[in-house]
This record gives C-alpha cells, structure tokens and sequence, in this order.
C-alpha cells in the first residue's frame, strides 16, 4: 500500500486499502478476545461472514497490486509501453471493486462487532 501510496492516480485506493485493513484487525482483535475466554461458540458464530470480509479484503489488496503494475506502466515506468488498453481497464476493475465490493467490509464489521448473538442457539428453540 506505501507503493501505491506514492502514486497521485492510486492513493485514493491505498487510503481505502489500509482502512479495510485497519477495520479487519479490529474485528479480529474484538472476535480474539472470546476465543481467548473459551467463548469458542461466539468466537464462530459468524465464521462465514468474516471469511466473507477477510476475502474481500485480500481482494482489494491483489487488485492494488494489479494497480501499482498498471500504472507503472501507464506512467511509462514499466516493461512496456504497448496495450495500454489492457493496464488502463486493470486500474478501471481495480476503481470498480474498490467502489462496489470493499464498501461491503463495513457492513461486515457492523455485524461482526455486534454481540447480539443471534447465530448462537439459547436454551429456547427459535422458529421461523
């Protein structure tokens, strides 16, 4: 992300990166802390959500990558400078899953920090 931070046309994505990343810690250290209790059901109880942010993050941090490398060319600081097309719709994807996919992390952070749990069966069965 300092990479991509260096570069005026990226650090709008960089900045968007590193708080999803900063987000990601967050709910890791707050799911942690159960686990470390023994809370291992709360710990799990959204598993597949936060695998659901974990991807999306690891996503936007290959297509910075994918960023980084379309620039460089772009700017004429790559291997070449032939198919500009292909680099200029890698960093157009890149925008795109930036505005579209990576917003989704703070829906994810709001529901993984909130300790209603309702994933977790009490002692009454719940129909619905």
């Amino acid at each position: 992300a300092s990479k991509a931070n260096g570069m005026n046309e990226l650090r709008e994505y960089a900045g968007k990166f590193i708080d999803a990343v900063e987000r990601l810690k967050h709910v890791l250290s707050h799911l942690v802390q159960f686990a470390k209790k023994g809370e291992i059901e709360k710990y799990l109880a959204d598993a597949n959500l936060f695998m659901e942010f974990s991807g999306i993050v690891t996503v936007a941090w290959q297509w910075l990558k994918q960023g980084i490398m379309a620039q460089e060319v772009i700017s004429g600081s790559g291997q070449a400078k032939s198919g500009l097309d292909f680099y200029e719709s890698k960093i157009e994807t890149m925008k795109f899953f930036y505005k579209y996919e990576l917003p989704k992390t703070l829906a994810l952070a709001d529901t993984l920090l909130n300790t209603e749990w309702l994933t977790i069966k009490g002692d009454k069965e719940v129909l619905m």
